[in-house]
């Protein structure tokens, strides 16, 4: 089990919801390949936007929906005690064997309840259900952001082609080492095998040791600490001016270096050797298919107006347009270059802006504003305006957020200051 951060915390809200969510499962007949489809479950956030994680539900009762995190991330499909409690299910803490339930698949998921830390709850208090490689292992599974839908293809019929089948497509070779997969990426000066971990919201993360043997540096200074499930998580944020695929250049992105002290645990402790996790703030920029069985990955990058089909879709429709990076090469020189700070900012009270999608090279990213961050006035200070937020943002001069760290908001300045390391 791992940290979902933010769309745990709405997941109670959320069920409320999940039996008037539009779309229907829809079970179809296997003569196309494709045994099933299934909606997004949109899970709001508290600004009104929608979480971006797929979260599915393969039970298809929608009197008693069971919405679930799609993790490749994880080997084994698990539940928390009190997530499983609060669907109906029988906890019995000695039990050491799989939990069953019916799915739209006509095959059964079999699950784990963590009972190890307690019977009622989670540890951290945050709940959850995640659907891991034991199941997904059997399909070829589709992420279509876009319509948002996950559809499941027999792999025998509909598997990933060994080429590209359409233009732009990139296949991407996979290895499947305890039921979670892992593709070869060109980093920096060298390459490494990142998990593709459908279930972790970031681009990319790689530890400090792998950083230092990819050629990244590690500017301790800028470092800040969050939470996950477990205890502290600290890290930075770094550009790195491209990922690599075979000889397919996918142009600048960004890594997350997972920090061991003051870390507690970190999404890279699960991630073999090398130490590298591959997130769904990565993989939500392109319509994907994971093929288990013949061990492939295709990544169609989506078009610009699609990808604002997906931020709409999340209720960021204002937000940054789509990285040029992930554009297919045809659609390059037509994508917007988005607003001036690098970010979208959303007035939620007077003087208070939230803010969105964060551009990752962009003056909101360099000073450190984070998707999420609420931009407040200090303590004293008159009431912000919006033109004197952009002044400083584009200017770099200081400005005080709040910001979550578990289920508590702390008050950071930015930017942070840069320590020395001597």
């Amino acid at each position: 089990m791992k940290d979902r951060r933010a769309w745990i915390v709405a997941l109670a809200a959320s069920l409320a919801l999940v039996v008037g969510c539009t779309g229907t499962i829809a079970k179809t007949q296997p003569d196309n390949g494709v045994l099933a489809e299934v909606p997004f479950i949109g899970l709001p956030r508290n600004d009104g936007s929608q979480s971006s994680h797929v979260v599915v539900d393969v039970m298809g009762d929608p009197q008693h929906p069971i919405p679930m995190l799609l993790d490749t991330g994880a080997a084994h499909s698990v539940m928390t005690a009190g997530f499983a409690k609060s669907h109906g299910i029988s906890v019995r803490r000695i039990k050491s064997s799989d939990y069953r339930r019916k799915t739209v698949l006509g095959r059964d998921l079999q699950f784990l309840v963590d009972t190890k830390r307690s019977d009622t709850g989670s540890r951290s208090g945050w709940e959850t259900g995640l659907i891991g490689g034991n199941f997904l292992e059997s399909y070829t599974t589709e992420i279509d952001y876009v319509a948002r839908r996950v559809r499941f293809h027999d792999p025998r019929k509909s598997p990933v082609p060994k080429i590209p089948s359409r233009e732009g497509e990139i296949i991407v070779p996979l290895e499947i080492r305890g039921r979670r997969p892992y593709a070869i990426l060109g980093v920096g000066n060298d390459t490494a095998s990142f998990m593709v971990d459908t279930g972790a919201n970031f681009d990319l993360e790689v530890s400090e040791r792998t950083a230092s043997r990819l050629g990244i540096s590690i500017e301790r200074g800028k470092a800040s600490t969050g939470r996950n499930w477990i205890g502290r998580d600290r890290s930075l944020e770094t550009p790195i001016d491209s990922v690599r695929v075979g000889d397919r250049d996918l142009g600048p992105s960004t890594v997350r270096i997972a920090l061991s002290e003051g870390s507690d645990w970190r999404h890279t402790n699960q991630a073999g050797s090398d130490e590298a996790v591959m997130g769904s703030d990565f993989l939500s920029h392109y319509h994907i298919r994971i093929d288990y069985k013949h061990q492939r990955m295709s990544l169609l990058p989506l078009s610009s107006e699609e990808y604002q089909q997906v931020l709409a879709s999340l209720g960021l429709s204002d937000s940054t347009p789509l990285p040029t990076k992930h554009a297919p090469s045809s659609d390059v020189s037509t994508v917007p270059s988005g607003p001036d700070i690098g970010a979208s900012l959303t007035e939620i009270h007077p003087g208070q802006f939230q803010v969105g999608k964060v551009e990752r090279h962009g003056p909101a990213a360099q000073i450190g504003l984070r998707k999420g961050d609420m931009i407040l006035s200090a303590y004293g200070d008159e009431q912000l305006q919006l033109s004197t937020v952009k002044t400083r943002i584009v200017d770099g001069e200081e400005i005080t957020v709040a910001r979550r760290d578990g289920k508590m908001w702390i008050d950071i300045v930015l930017p942070e200051p840069v320590y020395s390391d001597e």
